[in-house]
């Protein structure tokens, strides 16, 4: 499924899930946002995106869990495209943030976790990147190698108990 589709990309500002809770809307918009996918075949077929601005192509320049839980990240954003009433068509809700606010992954530079040549503020294949939690707090955050993350696609699950969630 294409990018834009699989993340409501397409959907208009005022009916994404996290617009409402943001007073200006530029709060999602980074001025370091290099887009996304400018290697094309040296990133995984996933995180191919080929775009110039994340932030004019999908309105935000940061990247949140969509649908699944992958990466040992329980996921924040359903999409519109789900079956109603399903899990992948699901927002995360805030009882369930406030599990472990502190350690909840809300959204971060795009391409997390990767540690590949396009992360905005990382070195070239250290995956470090700028993370926003369910507290609030924003912060550098790194994650494993690649390696480490890419076996971790599905398994294990998140944990509330885990360095993230």
């Amino acid at each position: 499924m294409p990018y834009p589709a699989s993340t409501d990309a397409k959907v208009p500002a005022k009916e994404r899930p996290l617009n409402k809770y943001v007073g200006n809307l530029e709060i999602f918009h980074d001025p370091a946002d290099v887009g996304s996918g400018k290697n094309g075949p040296s990133l995984p077929h996933n995180v191919r995106h080929n775009v110039h601005s994340c932030w004019e192509s999908f309105g935000n320049s940061y990247q949140p869990q969509v649908a699944d839980d992958m990466f040992r990240v329980k996921r924040v954003q359903g999409v519109k495209t789900g079956k109603e009433g399903s899990y992948e068509a699901t927002s995360l809700h805030e009882q369930e943030i406030a599990k472990s606010p502190a350690n909840k992954i809300i959204q971060g530079d795009w391409n997390w976790p990767y540690d590949l040549d396009d992360v905005w503020y990382g070195r070239k294949y250290n995956a470090n990147h700028i993370m926003l939690s369910g507290d609030g707090h924003a912060g550098e955050f790194v994650f494993p190698p690649s390696t480490t993350m890419t076996n971790w696609h599905l398994k294990p699950a998140p944990d509330p108990k885990f360095n993230w969630w």
